[in-house]
């Protein structure tokens, strides 16, 4: 009976003796035996049972062990069994015959029982390893098969050695027709220098720049069509040999959905380089931790789904990469979260269908890496975030402190906002990326021209700084809204002297008698906001029902003023300029600016507050510009911001015999 749990030896030799003896040495050995006393029957049971391992009598009668090893070996599973023959010849003659029969090793006669088992433990181990590897190889090989991607394995010279059926699928050529060929053939011409100079350099120094990057480069196909492939290269050792793999997936369709100089600059690695390194510029303990793939995924998806449209309106969205450990280990975290039961595979497909149901100015969708897949990401949750004004102009409870956080916000179609926290890290638009310029409430003329009125209000004598950073966080509000929901428009900013001296320049078609002054309200706020720091910095307990009062009421001061700002801006979608004061309070919308036509200089301006020293060009721009040109230059001290259809809101007023003209004051993206 055949004990199935151990080794099964089959044994093959004339003589009963030696039969006996070994039967009786492999039975004590914990083995499964089959005997037979000569090479035809030997060969009959091996084909019945398929032993483990085969023990040869080298001299037999009729068909000796050399043949019935020759044909053993070509039995179906044959050449994967080891056989050892046992022989009283020891020339060298003999010992060549062995092998040269296919034979796995030979033991002489009389018998090294120690030796002989040793022997087969080393075979029967090496065969178990071999085996598995097997297996294992052919597990790789169909998985890689049924990959769509392209796998492909090069040697330390660039030649191929292993061709996967994605490849065949995407570059066009069978495994026969590249193994041992060059990889060069699988590019462009022009690129064939540049790849072996690369391979030398990884050969010369052991290392790889772009190990493990997603890179976009172009391909070849068997047909010499060239087309766009993202591919991740790595590099590795099997012994001293090196080796070079790399997956490679065919993004033609993708292109033709993006379609244009944006989806080339998009995806263009030295982009997502770039990002890492701001990151790293502003947060170094954090870059680390941010993978060069996963930055990748969110700015494809996030671009991609703002090409889109629901309910025929584009879709805006913001994505933050971060996980559960990152609010855990927030001291004091306290934004309001949404947790999914069930995470939302990360997809454009999946951002357009919840992207409209959040406020990208306020909320962001929360992406991490998938537990058992970590190269692909999954939305699990999305999170109150806004940064309108700091927090300032939120009704709703915020977090004091913004997570440091990479999120990606899509606003318009065709452009994306890169931010680590509140910070704005780059913007992309129009197939450009560059990084932002100063705050244009800092320097400019523009800036110093609001501050110079500004400073002079009670409240901000009261207030100060405080009072400054909410007036210009309403504007910067105002002019953001206005410009995302109109097609164009113009917003006057008056001063005091001038807030009734300009009916002779301007038809002010609705005039507003009777209107709230977005002042008062911020000082409201300030007085609040100073209010409850007294009462939070006391020495004696915290008076938690006063503070709780002066936060509630704090909720409801910032809703006026968001109900405000947003009435102003709403006003803006009427054709013509709305005039408010420096009080923000509205004087008349749908006015027509008529001032007599400037003649002097007009000069661009930078919101750095460097002065570019460049004249204006303005049979280049349109009515609008030219109308606030002139408007400006008749009343100086007051400042127009003119809202181009296509997003960028232009600032000017007028200094120095000169109208200023900042370009690009505030940005859209």
């Amino acid at each position: 009976m055949i004990n199935e749990d151990r080794h099964l030896i089959l044994v093959v030799d004339d003589d009963s003796v030696i039969l006996q003896l070994l039967d009786a040495f492999l039975r004590e050995n914990h083995f499964s035996v089959l005997l037979a006393d000569n090479g035809f029957d030997g060969l009959k049971i091996f084909e019945q049972h398929h032993p483990d391992l085969v023990l040869l009598d080298a001299q037999m009668p009729l068909i000796d062990g050399f043949d019935t090893c020759r044909k053993i070996k070509t039995l179906p599973g044959g050449d994967d069994v080891p056989v050892i023959i046992v022989t009283s010849l020891s020339s060298g003659e003999a010992i060549n015959r062995v092998f040269q029969a296919g034979a796995e090793d030979y033991i002489s006669k009389p018998i090294n029982w120690d030796l002989l088992r040793q022997r087969m433990r080393r075979i029967l181990r090496h065969k178990a390893s071999f085996l598995a590897l097997r297996e294992k190889e052919e597990q790789i090989r169909l998985a890689t098969d049924s990959q769509s991607d392209a796998i492909i394995t090069a040697d330390g010279m660039g030649n191929i050695v292993f061709w996967n059926r994605g490849a065949e699928l995407i570059f066009g050529y069978t495994k026969e027709e590249v193994l041992g060929r060059p990889l060069t053939m699988l590019m462009p011409y022009r690129f064939a220098s540049q790849h072996i100079e690369a391979v030398n350099r990884v050969r010369e120094t052991g290392k790889m720049k772009m190990s493990g990057r997603l890179l976009e480069l172009l391909g070849q196909r068997k047909s010499r069509e060239e087309f766009p492939m993202e591919i991740s290269i790595t590099h590795w050792y099997a012994g001293k040999k090196m080796f070079f793999s790399a997956v490679i997936r065919d993004i033609s369709e993708r292109k033709k959905a993006l379609g244009g100089q944006e989806g080339l600059a998009l995806f263009d690695f030295h982009i997502i380089d770039q990002i890492l390194a701001l990151v790293n510029r502003v947060h170094p303990q954090r870059a680390g931790l941010l993978e060069f793939h996963h930055v990748k995924s969110i700015m494809e998806n996030v671009f991609l789904a703002g090409l889109r449209r629901e309910e025929d309106l584009p879709v805006k969205v913001s994505v933050t990469l971060g996980d559960e450990t990152l609010i855990s280990n927030t001291p004091g975290f306290d934004a309001p979260f949404i947790h999914f039961d069930t995470p939302v595979p990360f997809t454009v497909d999946s951002l357009v269908k919840l992207g409209p149901g959040f406020d990208p100015a306020t909320t962001s969708l929360f992406v991490r890496a998938k537990h058992n897949a970590p190269r692909n990401l999954e939305i699990w949750g999305a999170m109150f975030s806004s940064t309108r004004g700091r927090g300032m102009l939120d009704p709703f409870p915020f977090q004091q402190e913004p997570l440091q956080v990479l999120t990606i916000i899509t606003r318009k179609t065709g452009s994306l906002v890169i931010r680590w926290g509140e910070r704005m890290l780059a913007h992309f638009q129009s197939g450009h990326f560059s990084e932002p310029v100063a705050d244009p409430f800092e320097n400019c003329i523009i800036a110093s021209t609001l501050m110079e009125v500004v400073s002079a209000h009670p409240e901000y004598r009261t207030s100060g700084e405080l009072y400054w950073e909410i007036y210009r966080s309403i504007l910067m509000l105002l002019l953001r809204r206005s410009a995302e929901d109109s097609t164009g428009g113009t917003v006057i900013w008056l001063p005091e002297a001038y807030t009734i001296r300009t009916q002779e320049s301007l038809i002010d078609r609705y005039p507003l008698l009777e209107s709230q002054e977005g002042a008062k309200i911020i000082d409201e706020y300030c007085q609040l906001e100073l209010k409850k720091r007294n009462l939070g910095d006391s020495v004696s307990p915290p008076d938690d029902q006063g503070l709780k009062a002066i936060g509630q009421a704090l909720l409801d001061v910032k809703r006026r003023m968001i109900e405000h700002t947003e009435f102003l801006s709403h006003l803006t979608r009427i054709d013509g300029a709305v005039i408010i004061s420096h009080r923000l309070k509205p004087i008349a919308f749908g006015a027509i600016l008529a001032a007599n036509t400037w003649n002097g200089q007009v000069l661009y301006d930078n919101r750095d507050g460097t002065r570019s020293g460049h004249d204006v060009d303005r049979s280049k721009y349109g009515t609008r510009h030219g109308s606030a040109v002139d408007f400006v230059a008749r009343y100086p001290g007051a400042v127009a911001f003119v809202l181009s259809h296509d997003g960028p809101v232009s600032a000017m007023t007028f200094s120095n015999d000169a109208v200023f003209w900042v370009p690009d004051y505030i940005s859209t993206y």
